[in-house]
């Protein structure tokens, strides 16, 4: 995956925090959007239809969606990174076990989150 064109496709409830996370990920020129969903069917549509480089996965999807779409990508298109943000250490814990790339808590900086997205972008893929 090539860390100057990593595509990422967002997959969170609509409202601020996922119009915020999309002005953030379009200030780095190094990020393209290969789209964005708000629910699990779209979200795994999108994610066989476009095959991004990263999901960005909103743990406050509703009724458990996150994990839905986490565990169709590790059991279908494991080269697909994914990356949790969660809200609760319940969500974190969940995440954990079934296996994600990487998790954020609440309260991640920008810093941190580019950081990961680098982190995953060159991680060799088994």
């Amino acid at each position: 995956m090539a860390i100057d064109n990593l595509t990422t496709l967002l997959v969170a409830p609509p409202g601020r925090f996922r119009e915020s996370l999309r002005v953030l990920l379009s200030a780095a020129g190094w990020i393209l959007e290969a789209g964005v969903a708000d629910n699990v069917d779209a979200g795994i549509e999108m994610i066989a239809s476009k095959s991004p480089d990263l999901v960005l996965l909103d743990a406050g999807l509703p009724d458990g969606g996150a994990w839905a779409i986490l565990d169709y990508v590790k059991k279908n298109i494991p080269r697909v990174r994914c990356l949790v943000l969660t809200h609760t250490k319940q969500e974190f814990n969940i995440a954990q076990n079934l296996g994600v790339d990487d998790i954020l808590p609440d309260g991640f900086s920008s810093e941190l989150l580019f950081g990961t997205f680098q982190h995953l972008a060159s991680e060799e893929i088994c």
